[in-house]
């Protein structure tokens, strides 16, 4: 497949790459990155873990989209901005790029993150981008502990251990993946039925009386997500900030893709 065949998949976020260095870095990965990711990928291949929309050929290509889309947003209230936003940008663009394997098996693999962290490392070793270490490193852990808690074993760390990069691209693909049911103007109970099964998956156990201040419980689950959220007022509201502009940017691309 051609590289510009795969660079129009991701036009708009490309654009969203202020960095020369670091976007010409991303278009080396993508270009790196096998033909079946454009072309014929899933999100999930089981259909469990991604909405329903995301099922198809394009599957893949539109979750990251949104992952990128909700990055963006994101970054703000993690406080990156310039080069560190690049730089979360596109490791949201290169974070799913190996998802069936480097040979399509038809399936996600479990190591997948890993896997598109190798080739990341494998283009910085013959980049052209001139990419910095310190820039390429943080890339390669943002895409590599994608997966939060669910990053395989011996590599697992609390999610309080990662970095602001690593803790944004985390969020911003797992707020993708949960709250995305398939398309269409989606009303507020919708959104209340997928918060609730979100925070269950934590066992995050508080008393849900009303569904008008969303963002606000999405924010307190997201500092329950932080160790050292007990306790900081600023952290919480941070995270807060960052539950408002999640669902926002969610219900934009729903209404708008």
């Amino acid at each position: 497949m051609l590289l510009n065949e795969k660079l129009k998949l991701f036009s708009n976020e490309l654009k969203l790459i202020k960095n020369f260095s670091i976007k010409k870095f991303v278009i080396e990965c993508l270009d790196e990155a096998p033909d079946y990711i454009f072309i014929n990928c899933p999100s999930s291949s089981t259909g469990k873990y991604h909405a329903l929309d995301e099922f198809g050929p394009k599957g893949n290509i539109l979750h990251t989209q949104r992952v990128v889309h909700n990055c963006d947003v994101m970054a703000r209230a993690f406080g990156l901005e310039g080069k560190d936003k690049c730089l979360v940008i596109g490791s949201a663009i290169l974070h799913d790029i190996v998802k069936q394997g480097f040979e399509q098996t038809g399936h996600t693999v479990n190591d997948h993150a890993a896997l598109a962290a190798q080739l990341v490392e494998k283009v910085f070793k013959v980049t052209k981008s001139k990419i910095t270490k310190e820039d390429y490193e943080i890339i390669r852990g943002c895409i590599f502990f994608h997966n939060g808690i669910w990053t395989p074993e011996p590599d697992n760390i609390p999610i309080s251990q990662f970095t602001t990069h690593q803790l944004c691209v985390h969020m911003a693909d797992y707020s993708a993946t949960k709250f995305h049911s398939g398309g269409g103007n989606v009303g507020g109970d919708d959104i209340f039925e997928e918060l609730k099964s979100f925070v269950e998956d934590f066992k995050i156990k508080f008393r849900i009386d009303v569904v008008t201040d969303i963002p606000i419980m999405l924010g307190k689950f997201f500092g329950a997500m932080c160790a050292n959220v007990k306790n900081n007022s600023a952290l919480e509201e941070k995270l807060m900030i960052i539950a408002s502009w999640c669902i926002k940017s969610i219900l934009y691309l729903r209404i708008n893709k």
